[in-house]
């Protein structure tokens, strides 16, 4: 959507100009890398065992 809003009729009064066509892939290689970046993350930070399950963790704090 942000990419064709200076391709819109009033985009001229609002002064917004297109970008350059090799903007477009660059960014679309910013955004892979950033998808990309999150799921490692968020494999790397899923995948290890809470010392205390969840479940225990209530356990002890309503002793």
């Amino acid at each position: 959507m942000t990419a064709l809003t200076p391709h819109l009729p009033f985009a001229g009064v609002l002064g917004f100009q297109p970008m350059p066509a090799h903007f477009y892939p660059i960014i679309a290689l910013i955004v892979v890398a950033y998808i990309v970046a999150a799921e490692l993350a968020k494999l790397l930070f899923l995948s290890h065992t809470p010392a205390v399950t969840l479940r225990e963790n209530i356990r002890l704090r309503h002793q």
